[in-house]
């Protein structure tokens, strides 16, 4: 990786570069999906295709249902012991995607946000 790569000398260093590049390429993922929002306009499209895309399925997709569990999932997140959040995040470390259920999640609060409201109501091209 990169990161190891350019700064092998220093012990940590190229870890830490590697994973702040990985946390980099999550966020990013995240920012593809607003954009595919700003262009539908229509969170159950891209929600859609976000789900399909992880499940490998071409079958039509409840996205609500699968808001639904993004809410009870994050719920028992909440409600789980400090261990079992720290072994999550330390699981998801070195991911290359965020949770396909977090992807959908997000995209559903950002849809719901102010900002995406504000960015409809300028009604700007792209």
């Amino acid at each position: 990786s990169i990161g190891s790569t350019l700064l092998p000398p220093l012990p940590g260093v190229g870890a830490a570069a590697e994973r702040l590049q990985q946390e980099w390429r999550r966020a990013a993922e995240f920012s593809c999906d607003r954009a595919a929002l700003l262009v539908t306009q229509d969170a159950a499209v891209v929600s859609e295709a976000l789900i399909k895309l992880a499940s490998g399925s071409t079958r039509p997709v409840d996205v609500e249902a699968y808001l639904q569990q993004a809410r009870e999932y994050d719920e028992a997140l909440e409600k789980s012991s400090r261990f079992v959040r720290t072994m999550q995040g330390r699981m998801l470390a070195d991911a290359t995607h965020p949770l396909p259920i977090r992807r959908v999640a997000e995209l559903d609060r950002f849809a719901r946000s102010a900002q995406y409201s504000q960015i409809l109501a300028k009604g700007e091209a792209l």
